[in-house]
Protein backbone atom coordinates (compact mmCIF):
# COMPACT_ATOMS: atom_id res chain seq x y z
CA UNK A 1 0.00 0.00 0.00
CA UNK A 2 1.40 3.36 -0.44
CA UNK A 3 1.45 6.17 1.81
CA UNK A 4 -0.97 8.33 1.70
CA UNK A 5 -1.36 12.31 1.26
CA UNK A 6 -0.94 13.25 4.79
CA UNK A 7 1.77 10.58 5.68
CA UNK A 8 4.21 11.68 3.05
CA UNK A 9 2.93 15.84 3.73
CA UNK A 10 4.83 15.08 7.18
CA UNK A 11 7.59 13.16 5.76
CA UNK A 12 8.11 16.38 3.71
CA UNK A 13 7.75 19.08 6.88
CA UNK A 14 10.22 16.81 8.73
CA UNK A 15 13.03 16.74 5.88
CA UNK A 16 12.56 20.87 5.41
CA UNK A 17 13.67 21.27 8.98
CA UNK A 18 17.72 19.79 8.18
CA UNK A 19 19.23 22.99 6.42
CA UNK A 20 22.69 20.48 6.39
CA UNK A 21 24.14 19.91 3.06
CA UNK A 22 23.17 16.29 3.58
CA UNK A 23 19.62 17.60 4.50
CA UNK A 24 19.17 19.65 1.29
CA UNK A 25 20.28 16.54 -0.93
CA UNK A 26 18.02 14.74 1.02
CA UNK A 27 15.18 16.72 0.28
CA UNK A 28 15.64 16.74 -3.44
CA UNK A 29 15.85 13.36 -3.77
CA UNK A 30 12.60 12.91 -1.84
CA UNK A 31 11.20 16.12 -4.55
CA UNK A 32 11.84 13.55 -7.62
CA UNK A 33 11.27 9.94 -6.16
CA UNK A 34 7.60 11.72 -5.05
CA UNK A 35 7.15 14.30 -7.69
CA UNK A 36 8.49 12.47 -10.53
CA UNK A 37 8.31 9.54 -9.61
CA UNK A 38 11.97 8.30 -10.14
CA UNK A 39 13.65 5.05 -8.79
CA UNK A 40 16.51 4.60 -6.66
CA UNK A 41 18.65 4.26 -9.38
CA UNK A 42 17.45 6.69 -11.46
CA UNK A 43 17.91 9.25 -8.78
CA UNK A 44 21.58 8.08 -8.49
CA UNK A 45 22.63 8.58 -11.83
CA UNK A 46 21.25 11.42 -12.77
CA UNK A 47 24.46 14.53 -13.00
CA UNK A 48 23.35 17.89 -13.06
CA UNK A 49 23.48 19.12 -16.93
CA UNK A 50 20.28 16.31 -16.91
CA UNK A 51 17.88 19.31 -15.25
CA UNK A 52 16.24 21.77 -17.25
CA UNK A 53 15.28 24.27 -14.91
CA UNK A 54 14.00 26.76 -17.88
CA UNK A 55 12.42 23.62 -19.13
CA UNK A 56 10.77 21.63 -15.78
CA UNK A 57 12.19 18.54 -16.98
CA UNK A 58 15.61 16.08 -16.21
CA UNK A 59 17.10 13.55 -18.70
CA UNK A 60 17.55 9.87 -17.58
CA UNK A 61 18.25 6.62 -18.25
CA UNK A 62 15.32 4.37 -18.64
CA UNK A 63 16.15 0.09 -19.40
CA UNK A 64 18.53 -0.70 -21.89
CA UNK A 65 19.82 2.42 -21.36
CA UNK A 66 16.69 4.70 -23.20
CA UNK A 67 16.54 8.02 -22.74
CA UNK A 68 13.44 9.84 -21.69
CA UNK A 69 12.24 13.07 -20.23
CA UNK A 70 10.49 13.45 -16.94
CA UNK A 71 8.64 16.50 -15.96
CA UNK A 72 10.20 17.95 -12.93
CA UNK A 73 7.85 20.27 -10.39
CA UNK A 74 8.59 23.93 -9.61
CA UNK A 75 8.70 22.36 -5.68
CA UNK A 76 11.37 20.09 -6.89
CA UNK A 77 13.10 23.20 -8.51
CA UNK A 78 13.46 24.83 -5.04
CA UNK A 79 14.74 21.85 -3.46
CA UNK A 80 17.65 22.15 -6.19
CA UNK A 81 18.23 25.77 -5.88
CA UNK A 82 18.45 25.44 -2.13
CA UNK A 83 20.59 22.30 -2.69
CA UNK A 84 22.95 24.26 -5.30
CA UNK A 85 23.36 27.46 -3.21
CA UNK A 86 24.75 25.07 -0.35
CA UNK A 87 27.53 23.19 -1.92
CA UNK A 88 28.58 25.82 -3.91
CA UNK A 89 30.30 24.21 -6.60
CA UNK A 90 27.27 21.58 -8.38
CA UNK A 91 29.76 19.09 -9.05
CA UNK A 92 28.99 16.31 -12.19
CA UNK A 93 27.31 13.84 -10.40
CA UNK A 94 24.09 15.40 -8.46
CA UNK A 95 24.19 13.28 -5.32
CA UNK A 96 27.32 12.53 -3.87
CA UNK A 97 28.33 10.89 -0.79
CA UNK A 98 29.35 13.97 1.64
CA UNK A 99 31.41 12.21 4.06
CA UNK A 100 33.25 9.16 5.09
CA UNK A 101 35.69 7.38 2.73
CA UNK A 102 33.95 7.63 -0.49
CA UNK A 103 32.80 11.45 0.05
CA UNK A 104 32.61 13.37 -2.94
CA UNK A 105 31.78 9.78 -4.60
CA UNK A 106 28.61 9.60 -6.81
CA UNK A 107 25.68 7.93 -4.48
CA UNK A 108 24.97 4.37 -5.93
CA UNK A 109 21.18 2.85 -5.87
CA UNK A 110 21.87 0.72 -3.20
CA UNK A 111 22.93 4.05 -0.86
CA UNK A 112 19.98 6.28 -2.26
CA UNK A 113 17.93 3.29 -1.01
CA UNK A 114 19.16 3.36 2.00
CA UNK A 115 19.36 6.89 2.89
CA UNK A 116 15.48 6.81 2.24
CA UNK A 117 14.86 3.60 4.76
CA UNK A 118 16.88 5.28 7.44
CA UNK A 119 15.46 9.28 7.01
CA UNK A 120 12.37 8.74 6.44
CA UNK A 121 9.38 5.62 7.45
CA UNK A 122 9.47 4.41 3.86
CA UNK A 123 11.80 2.82 0.98
CA UNK A 124 12.80 4.74 -2.03
CA UNK A 125 9.86 2.71 -4.35
CA UNK A 126 7.03 3.30 -2.21
CA UNK A 127 7.22 7.13 -3.14
CA UNK A 128 7.24 6.30 -6.73
CA UNK A 129 3.98 4.54 -5.51
CA UNK A 130 2.89 7.19 -3.78
CA UNK A 131 3.39 9.39 -6.79
CA UNK A 132 1.27 7.20 -9.32
CA UNK A 133 -1.71 6.54 -6.83
CA UNK A 134 -2.14 9.84 -5.47
CA UNK A 135 -2.07 11.22 -9.64
CA UNK A 136 -5.16 8.77 -10.22
CA UNK A 137 -6.64 9.47 -7.24
CA UNK A 138 -6.46 13.39 -8.06
CA UNK A 139 -8.24 12.40 -11.46
CA UNK A 140 -5.68 12.15 -13.90
CA UNK A 141 -5.28 10.00 -16.84
CA UNK A 142 -3.09 6.36 -16.33
CA UNK A 143 -1.71 6.67 -19.74
CA UNK A 144 -0.02 10.53 -18.64
CA UNK A 145 0.90 8.24 -15.51
CA UNK A 146 2.28 5.55 -17.55
CA UNK A 147 4.89 7.92 -19.73
CA UNK A 148 5.74 9.19 -16.69
CA UNK A 149 6.64 6.34 -15.03
CA UNK A 150 8.15 4.89 -17.97
CA UNK A 151 5.96 1.80 -18.25
CA UNK A 152 6.22 0.62 -22.14
CA UNK A 153 3.00 -1.40 -21.56
CA UNK A 154 -0.49 -0.14 -20.09
CA UNK A 155 -1.00 -3.21 -18.27
CA UNK A 156 2.27 -2.59 -15.95
CA UNK A 157 1.01 0.56 -14.40
CA UNK A 158 -2.34 -0.98 -13.96
CA UNK A 159 -1.49 -2.12 -10.75
CA UNK A 160 -1.60 1.78 -9.81
CA UNK A 161 -5.63 1.08 -10.56
CA UNK A 162 -5.96 -1.84 -7.98
CA UNK A 163 -3.67 0.52 -5.35
CA UNK A 164 -6.09 3.10 -5.94
CA UNK A 165 -9.32 0.76 -5.55
CA UNK A 166 -7.45 -0.49 -2.19
CA UNK A 167 -6.97 3.16 -1.48
CA UNK A 168 -10.69 4.42 -2.10
CA UNK A 169 -11.63 1.50 -0.24
CA UNK A 170 -9.43 2.57 2.86
CA UNK A 171 -10.91 6.17 2.42
CA UNK A 172 -14.70 5.12 2.67
CA UNK A 173 -14.17 2.72 5.46
CA UNK A 174 -12.24 5.57 7.39
CA UNK A 175 -14.28 8.91 6.26
CA UNK A 176 -18.19 7.91 5.46
CA UNK A 177 -20.61 8.33 7.74
CA UNK A 178 -22.48 4.79 6.67
CA UNK A 179 -19.06 3.09 7.73
CA UNK A 180 -18.66 4.79 10.94
CA UNK A 181 -20.48 4.80 14.47
CA UNK A 182 -21.83 8.10 13.11
CA UNK A 183 -25.28 6.78 12.10
CA UNK A 184 -25.61 3.89 14.66
CA UNK A 185 -25.39 6.27 17.81
CA UNK A 186 -27.33 8.62 15.82
CA UNK A 187 -30.18 6.11 14.66
CA UNK A 188 -29.80 3.95 18.45
CA UNK A 189 -30.57 7.93 19.88
CA UNK A 190 -33.25 8.60 17.91
CA UNK A 191 -34.49 5.25 19.03
CA UNK A 192 -34.69 5.93 22.57
CA UNK A 193 -36.00 9.27 21.93
CA UNK A 194 -39.22 8.02 20.30
CA UNK A 195 -39.21 5.17 22.90
CA UNK A 196 -39.33 7.64 25.69
CA UNK A 197 -41.97 9.99 23.85
CA UNK A 198 -43.93 6.72 23.32
CA UNK A 199 -43.91 6.34 27.08
CA UNK A 200 -44.73 10.00 27.89
CA UNK A 201 -47.49 9.75 25.63
CA UNK A 202 -49.08 6.25 26.90
CA UNK A 203 -48.38 7.63 30.63
CA UNK A 204 -50.17 10.89 29.24
CA UNK A 205 -53.20 9.03 27.98
CA UNK A 206 -53.58 6.80 31.01
CA UNK A 207 -53.82 10.07 33.41
CA UNK A 208 -56.52 11.64 31.19
CA UNK A 209 -58.85 8.13 31.49
CA UNK A 210 -58.65 7.75 34.93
Amino acid sequence: MAPSLEEIKKVFRAMKKDKTIGGRRNLLMLELAYGSGLRACKISNLNVEDVNVKNMTAHVLGKFRKERVVPVTKRCLKALEAYYKTIKEPRKPMFVQIKGKDMGARMNPASVSQLFRKKTPFHAHLYRHACATHMLLNGCNIRYIQELLGHERTNTTQIYTRLQKEELRKVVNEKHPCATRIIPITYMTMRKKLKEKQEEEKDGSEGIGN
